[in-house]
């Protein structure tokens, strides 16, 4: 049985608890949080853009850290799973990796390419797995997706395009803050380019086109992953949309074979 140690109990948190609940060969038994309320189970003020709503949790059965530190140093925990926002991942999974423990740490994996190289690193020299928490290739229609380009069932992937479109959220003020989360090009975009890679390789290059705000977060961003003159000819397109009527407006995936 793999014993999880949870970091942090905002929104995705709680939906790695519930969703630790349904593992047979794994559970969490210890939580760590700087939220006291949180830590006796009040779960009630967390709310998000899927799922159910927060709720009062029974965590009798668990460990309870307010410290970080102190959870990582517990021997009966066997993975960290990281659910703080972005810019806290790096040095979080760095200490848990050094602590001897496996890591699971929520997308993205980090704001830049030196921190996420730098946990990388850590995790080799540990000898410990570090995964990145990527949902979009578990998707039943992204998964049927991914089967009939790699089968060629329909022929060869020729083209595909990408659309991700959301509106900024008013249940949190973290994922707005680019500072914390790297803004939608960072955030969302991670999603589709994550895919993207998995079905079609690593790109020779990209070229990226946005609009930012007076702040520099960028709102629009489309991408053009360059596989060479035989294709795949691959785009996406990612709009974080100004009204919160909505969280999630458009998630939509086109796709060319060759056979079809």
């Amino acid at each position: 049985m793999i014993r999880i140690g949870l970091a942090g109990i905002g929104f995705m948190g709680m939906i790695h608890y519930l969703a630790a609940q349904k593992l047979k060969g794994a559970k969490v038994t210890a939580i760590s949080s700087r939220d006291p309320k949180k830590l006796a189970g009040d779960w009630r003020g967390i709310q998000g853009n899927f799922g159910p709503a927060g709720t009062q949790m029974n965590l009798s059965q668990h460990k309870k850290y307010e410290r970080f530190e102190d959870m990582i140093a517990d021997p009966d925990i066997d993975l960290i799973d990281i659910c703080s926002p972005t810019h806290l991942h790096p040095s979080m999974a760095i200490a848990a990796l050094k602590a001897g423990k496996h890591v699971l740490v929520e997308k993205s994996i980090a704001l830049d390419i030196k921190s996420a190289d730098a946990m990388v690193k850590a995790a080799k020299n540990a000898g410990k797995l570090l995964m990145v928490a990527h949902v979009l290739p578990f998707f039943p229609e992204f998964a049927f997706a991914a089967e009939a380009i790699k089968s060629e069932k329909y022929g060869r992937l020729q083209a595909a395009h990408f659309v991700r479109v959301i509106s900024k959220p008013d249940w949190s003020s973290d994922i707005d803050d680019s500072s914390k989360t790297g803004g939608p090009a960072v955030d969302l975009h991670i999603h589709d380019t994550h895919f993207i890679g998995l079905i079609a390789g690593v790109p020779g290059r990209v070229f990226s086109n946005g609009i930012t705000r007076n702040d520099g977060t960028v709102e629009f961003l489309t991408t053009q992953y360059l596989y060479g003159d035989n294709g795949p000819a691959i785009s996406c397109s990612m709009l974080a949309a100004p009204t919160a009527q909505y969280e999630e407006l458009l998630c939509r995936l086109s796709i060319m074979f060759s056979g079809v």
